[in-house]
């Protein structure tokens, strides 16, 4: 499952494919219905994943869809969390900062209480 999670993370649906301009605008409406059921899906494998303490799941699923889109802060969290469940306090630290940069830079925000939650969280 973390190898077809982490492969669809990476790369948007249909990215690339061009078959006329009926498609392109079917895909453009199609394109955020598949982008929230993948997330969906991802945000329910981290949480299994934590609850079975598999941390290394949750890192590797957070890194796959960080490639996707590096603003979801609860995925970002989530993976934030599971550095320090692996007793990894400097990688925990360094993805909230590479979170904190991304947030400044392309939305002028400052990451919310539940990344800060994460990063303070104890293993």
């Amino acid at each position: 499952m973390l190898g077809v999670l982490a492969a669809i993370g990476a790369e948007p649906a249909l990215d690339g494919m061009h078959f006329g301009e009926a498609f392109d605008d079917w895909r453009a409406g199609i394109l955020p219905v598949i982008d929230r059921r993948l997330r969906a899906t991802v945000l329910t494998a981290l949480d299994s994943a934590a609850a079975a303490a598999e941390h290394a799941l949750v890192r590797a699923l957070a890194d796959a869809w960080a490639g996707r889109d590096p603003l979801d802060e609860a995925i970002a969290a989530r993976g934030i969390a599971a550095e320090v469940a692996l007793g990894d306090r400097s990688a925990a630290e360094r993805r909230y900062r590479d979170l904190a940069r991304q947030l400044q830079s392309e939305l002028g925000a400052e990451p919310d209480a539940a990344v800060m939650a994460a990063l303070q969280s104890r293993p």
